[in-house]
């Protein structure tokens, strides 16, 4: 089973995350394991002090970004896939997150 990351500031949206990624998405198929975090600082250590096939993380958080997590895991954990994920949608953070 995969394991995934959501690193998410706002309760709701991390609850709402977790329980769509642990439901079974197909009769026959489980979901996924969900730890959650709500920061960029504890999400960070989450992920490099654990196994997670992926990390699906909000951009604006209070004490860090999604750019922050990106650019911490792109250095410790260069393979790990990283889902980025805002309401704060332009063209410039996509670029800068790139």
């Amino acid at each position: 089973m995969a394991k995934i990351l959501v690193i998410e500031d706002d309760q709701a949206v991390r609850d709402s995350l977790k329980h769509l990624l642990e439901t079974e998405l197909y009769s026959d198929k489980e979901g996924y394991s969900v730890e959650t975090a709500e920061s960029a600082q504890k999400g960070i250590a989450y992920a490099e002090a654990d196994n997670f096939d992926a990390v699906v993380t909000d951009w604006q958080m209070p004490g860090g970004t999604g750019h922050d997590v990106v650019s911490s895991l792109r250095q410790s954990m260069p393979y790990l896939p990283v889902i980025l994920m805002t309401a704060h949608h332009t063209t410039d953070i996509a670029i800068q997150s790139a």
